[in-house]
């Protein structure tokens, strides 16, 4: 037996007795008006997948313990690195390892979906 519940942007279906969560990103990035503010939507294996929109600069910074995924889902991202920059466009990502000194950039919006650990 299924059972659909439905919320707020997700779609959740419990499939032999486990929840199965189907979010749809275009929905959980519609309401965000502030750039740089992250959105959980979703957990797994001690991980967190966020969503942004982002404009500007963000600032230096690392991770002491996490590496980063951003996959761009629609825009331009400039990641600044000490010794250079990397260019991620619609339906690329990039991993930052830990300990890697970074600074976001978008010049014009950016819609991006992040994983990292919890």
């Amino acid at each position: 037996m299924k059972l659909l519940l439905v919320s707020v942007g997700m779609v959740m279906v419990a499939l032999q007795g486990v929840p199965v969560h189907v979010v749809n990103v275009k929905n959980e990035l519609a309401p965000i008006n502030r750039y740089w503010d992250l959105k959980t939507v979703g957990l797994f294996n001690e991980h967190k997948v966020q969503v942004a929109k982002l404009k500007g600069p963000f600032k230096w910074h690392h991770h002491e313990k996490e590496d980063e995924l951003f996959f761009v889902l629609k825009g331009h991202l400039i990641l600044h690195f000490r010794d250079g920059d990397v260019h991620v466009r619609d339906g690329e990502f990039v991993i930052v390892p830990h300990l890697v000194e970074h600074n976001p950039e978008a010049v014009e919006e950016v819609e991006v979906l992040l994983i990292k650990l919890q």
